[in-house]
């Protein structure tokens, strides 16, 4: 025995349309970039195949285990660095200007810093913010001389 749903607002469900799928073209063109990196992939993996049995005396069954599992971790570990990195990493770039007036003397300084910050979504209206970062801070003659710059922080903030 089914039942049926009646929607509330009275219009009717209607089914989502089925995606329509990639042409053979477009899937042939995103590749296409890929194929000498694979091949030369392969070459080194035949090469290494052939140097962990003669030279190392390892079993060939060892050697594919090996390179098996490392596959199974490109498969999991790969989708979290596009995730925490590509997909919430930003990268800023801070230029800062200072001026100071003590009696008579004066002093500037100009500070170039380059800080990636990782952006990691908590709920819908908060992330968490973590960046460290380092540069340079050049100054005139009242101040000790030029040097790195350096900048760390952590911090939670609204979207």
């Amino acid at each position: 025995m089914s039942e049926s749903v009646t929607p509330t607002s009275g219009s009717p469900i209607v089914a989502p349309a089925a995606p329509t799928p990639v042409e053979r073209s477009l899937l042939v063109d995103y590749a296409a970039p890929v194929a000498p990196l694979y091949l030369l992939y392969m070459m080194v993996t035949v090469v290494y195949m052939q140097f962990a049995t003669d030279v190392l005396l390892i079993a060939p069954g060892v050697i594919g285990t090996v390179f098996f599992a490392s596959k199974i971790w490109d498969a999991v570990s790969d989708p979290m660095v596009g995730y925490f990195l590509f997909d919430n990493l930003e990268l800023s770039g801070i230029v800062g200007v200072r001026h100071l007036s003590v009696a008579d003397e004066a002093t500037s300084q100009l500070s170039f810093m380059v800080e990636p910050s990782l952006h990691v979504p908590i709920n819908d209206g908060l992330f968490f913010v973590a960046g460290a970062g380092g540069g340079l801070a050049l100054s005139d003659a009242l101040t000790p001389g030029d040097g790195p710059g350096m900048r760390a922080g952590l911090a939670l903030a609204p979207r």
